[in-house]
Formats: C-alpha cells, sequence, structure tokens
C-alpha cells in the first residue's frame, strides 16, 4: 500500500487493517464465543492479554520500527518486547486467579 505521507515512496504494510481485523474483529469473536464458559474469575482478563499481545507482536513484523528506537533487543523492536511482557502478564493472571479448588482438581 502507497502512504502519501511516508518520508519514503517505498510501498508499505497496512498493518491498520491487520491490526483492526486480528485484534479487533478476531479476537473479540474468541472472547465472545468462550465468555459464558470461563472456569473461574480473572481467566477471560489474562486470555485476553495474551491474545492482544500474542497478535500485536506478530503484527510488529510487518511495521516500520519507531525511527528513535530501531530495534531495542536483538531483532525485537519496542513493540515487540512490551507485546512479550503483555503476554506474560496474561500468563500470571490466569495462573494466580485460578482458585485453590481447581487448582487441586488438576493436581489429582
Amino acid at each position: 500500500m502507497y502512504f502519501p505521507d511516508a518520508p519514503t515512496v517505498e510501498l508499505r504494510h497496512p498493518s491498520q487493517l491487520y491490526e483492526a481485523f486480528f485484534e479487533g474483529i478476531v479476537l473479540f469473536v474468541i472472547i465472545l464465543t468462550i465468555h459464558k464458559k470461563v472456569p473461574w474469575p480473572g481467566f477471560l482478563f489474562g486470555l485476553y492479554l495474551i491474545g492482544y499481545g500474542t497478535v500485536r507482536f506478530f503484527i510488529e513484523f510487518f511495521r516500520e520500527p519507531d525511527a528513535q528506537l530501531g530495534f531495542v533487543f536483538l531483532d525485537f523492536s519496542m513493540g515487540q518486547v512490551l507485546c512479550f511482557m503483555m503476554i506474560a502478564v496474561g500468563i500470571g493472571i490466569v495462573l494466580l486467579s485460578k482458585p485453590q479448588e481447581v487448582k487441586a482438581k488438576t493436581a489429582e
């Protein structure tokens, strides 16, 4: 896609459309599908963070990193590093919000 206000004339991925579709529509449908089958409080929020972070992490490969930051860790942009932390926090919320009786049943 050609962006007329971009500093260069090269074609770019329309990452805004990718984000709208995957972070908006697809993630909404997934959350809507399972929201009535939530096993415990906090599970849905943790799942949302995991899903949003995962989708955003992969979409960041199609975006140009911020000019003032570039790649901050190996070949990862700041957005990808933050998404990785978001996924980790989501996993932590899912695991820590799990009630004790559910933890005991899964341990058996």
